[in-house]
C-alpha cells in the first residue's frame, strides 16, 4: 500500500522475479493469489513469501509471516 501499487503491478513484479529465477508464473494466477492474501482467505506458501518479499525489496521476516529457516530460495 505504501508503494501505491495495484495488485496487477505487484503481480507483474513477482512474475518478473519468478521468471528470472527460472520459474513460471501467470499474471492471472498471481493476482488471484494476491487478492486472497489481502482478504485473509489464504497465506502465501514459503516460496511465495520469498517471491513477495523480493518483489517488495524487503526481508521475508518483515512480512510478519512464519519463515522456514531451512527453505532454499
Amino acid at each position: 500500500m505504501r508503494r501505491r501499487w495495484t495488485q496487477l503491478r505487484l503481480a507483474q513484479r513477482m512474475r518478473q522475479i519468478a521468471v528470472n529465477r527460472g520459474g513460471t508464473a501467470e499474471l492471472r494466477s498471481l493476482t488471484v493469489m494476491i487478492s486472497k492474501w489481502e482478504n485473509g482467505l489464504k497465506e502465501p506458501n514459503e516460496y511465495n513469501r520469498h517471491l513477495l518479499a523480493a518483489a517488495l525489496g524487503i526481508p521475508v521476516a518483515d512480512l510478519g509471516l512464519p519463515e522456514d529457516p531451512d527453505f532454499c530460495w
